[in-house]
């Protein structure tokens, strides 16, 4: 039921709760215990429902603004809204659809008539907005590829030594790893700069491609950066690189914001006499001191925790402009990734390497931990290890969450010298010392936390254990599930849950449990939580977008796309562009449109 209360009701109000009268009421909506409350609603005869001067809607409000002064404030801003000129036009608007132009359509959203239909994501007026929205993001991420292009590129064609790469790999590469590798070939033997995404599910061998690529630079005297987002996964592909590129007598070395100042120095100047080939390093390799002696490519992995912004830095100001190939380890949807990343181009690794099993996915309730623990006897018998992660590093009296911490105390009662903990608060030496420890099998079982998520590779480790499994997304569990079946025995991830999970996380464990393809995850987790910030820390949440519903508008960015590289081939659409970035708040792209 709902309560109406009223500690002052007008005559006029009075009249119309008579017996049996309809009437439509409008406010803010509380919840009591039993019942629904409005306190101080608006009210109307039920045949005036559908006249324009009954609010359809409803806003949050700022302390002491009463809702009919925000609606005669709104009604006075929607009367000077000027009528733009239109900058999508009729011939770009998709097939079959009729919509407002801009003023109509912000007018039509908060004054709708005849019912709140217009808020729908399927409206003309709510799709016009998310057009105009997705247009203006395509139209700056062009702009962006248009100023990381405007200098030109070295050819970068060293065959020679590619092909002993690819002859003394201990491993064959697959079919969508040779698709990947020639089209990168063929971007870089070009003077036009490669802006290339490279897009993998976990394990699929991206690195294996991105060395590959770099040996094409080096073989033709070209020094490459690999750009990592942190010293945990630097340090891992600097051993990589030493394993599989200084063989080949390429000369690699790293550097991270923790070398002491005289060997960071060192390192530097290193890099600038070109005495180094491959440098990999975190964002140590963006400060102003690194100076390049001749860069040819730039590999950028995991992607979105770099902008497009922060990349212009490792342009340099020479007259060649360096090649880059981004990596993301994260699947997402065509149509996120057009959003994304829309200034990229975008390869696909679907397949993994040969011999690797499916990893066995099973939900267990954290009722069950002793028979857990109990079970582990088993695989570390066989010479297996285990990964095991909890939400946080230490305990937490707000709440009832199991962090590493802790959690690594209790297992070290049962398995005594075998147990290690990483998380993000311990320095950097003290990480990379728990890792070596790990991967020589010093520790049999390694708490963390998400630290360990992407790009950390111990083939011996065969099981995962997620606690708490009902808070984490599903672009997260499977990046954690990721890091075991890396070798050739059977692995397994074992989702562990707390109390009764909401109906959301269950569907969640159970998408986990049913599919191992990152692509098809992805599809799930657009659908059940929207965007969010579906590359970055948050994974989801807030939308980054006012009017764009992906879930729905799905079909809009592919269009969008189309209809922004149309307008900028338009030298006369170049003012309706600007205002539309302006009304957009896309100043970093007016910037790039107004220098040509």
């Amino acid at each position: 039921p709902l309560q109406l209360v009223f500690f002052q009701i007008k005559p006029w109000q009075q009249e119309l709760f008579t017996l049996g009268a309809a009437v439509v009421v409008s406010g803010k909506i509380t919840h009591q215990t039993g019942y629904a409350q409005m306190v101080h609603p608006e009210v109307w005869p039920a045949d005036r429902s559908d006249s324009a001067t009954t609010p359809q809607l409803q806003y949050r409000l700022s302390p002491g603004c009463h809702p009919a002064q925000f609606k005669r404030m709104l009604a006075y801003a929607l009367s000077l809204l000027p009528q733009l000129p239109e900058w999508l036009p009729a011939a770009l608007h998709p097939t079959g659809t009729t919509w407002p132009d801009f003023r109509a359509a912000i007018q039509q959203l908060h004054q709708p008539h005849g019912g709140s239909g217009a808020l729908t994501p399927t409206s003309p007026a709510r799709q016009r907005l998310a057009f105009d929205e997705l247009l203006a993001q395509q139209v700056a991420l062009l702009l962006a590829r248009r100023q990381l292009q405007t200098t030109p590129a070295p050819r970068l064609a060293g065959t020679a030594l590619l092909k002993k790469f690819l002859a003394h790999l201990p491993f064959t590469l697959t079919a969508d790893q040779m698709t990947a590798l020639k089209t990168i070939q063929a971007d870089l033997a070009s003077t036009l700069p490669m802006l290339r995404l490279v897009q993998g599910d976990v394990g699929a061998g991206k690195t294996a491609v991105a060395f590959g690529a770099a040996t094409a630079s080096v073989g033709s005297g070209y020094q490459v950066a690999i750009l990592a987002p942190t010293e945990l996964l630097a340090q891992q592909h600097l051993a990589t690189a030493e394993r599989l590129l200084a063989p080949l007598g390429i000369r690699v070395g790293g550097l991270v914001g923790a070398l002491k100042p005289a060997i960071k120095t060192a390192m530097q100047r290193a890099i600038g006499a070109g005495q180094l080939d491959v440098v990999i390093g975190t964002h140590a390799l963006l400060e102003d001191k690194v100076k390049f002696n001749k860069l040819g490519l730039a590999i950028i992995d995991e992607q979105h925790r770099f902008g497009v912004y922060q990349r212009l830095r490792l342009m340099g100001d020479d007259a060649h402009a360096p090649h880059v190939l981004a990596l993301s380890a994260t699947p997402i949807p065509r149509s996120l990734a057009l959003t994304q990343f829309g200034e990229l181009d975008l390869s696909l690794i679907r397949q993994k390497p040969p011999g690797r099993q499916p990893i066995i996915t099973r939900v267990l309730s954290a009722a069950r931990l002793d028979e857990l623990v109990s079970a582990l006897q088993k695989p570390l018998a066989e010479g297996q290890q285990v990964y095991w992660v909890c939400p946080r590093v230490a305990a937490d009296d707000k709440t009832a969450v199991m962090d590493a911490t802790s959690r690594a105390a209790d297992l070290a009662v049962y398995f005594p010298g075998q147990v290690g903990l990483i998380h993000g608060r311990l320095r950097p030496a003290e990480k990379a010392a728990v890792m070596q420890q790990f991967r020589t099998g010093g520790y049999k079982i390694l708490v963390a936390t998400t630290v360990i998520e992407v790009g950390v590779d111990v083939p011996q480790a065969g099981v995962m254990v997620i606690e708490h499994a009902e808070r984490f997304g599903l672009a997260q569990l499977h990046q954690l599930r990721g890091r075991v079946g890396r070798g050739q025995q059977q692995s397994y991830c074992l989702l562990l849950y707390h109390g009764q999970p909401r109906d959301a996380a269950v569907q969640r464990l159970q998408t986990m449990r049913e599919t191992e393809d990152g692509f098809a995850l992805a599809e799930a987790d657009l659908k059940l939580r929207g965007p969010g910030d579906f590359v970055g820390k948050a994974q989801a949440g807030a939308s980054p977008y006012r009017w764009v519903d992906l879930t729905v508008h799905e079909n809009l960015v592919p269009l969008a796309r189309q209809a922004a590289q149309h307008l900028l081939q338009q030298p006369a659409a170049t003012a309706n562009l600007r205002l539309l970035l302006e009304t957009f708040n896309r100043q970093d792209a007016i910037k790039i449109l107004a220098a040509g």
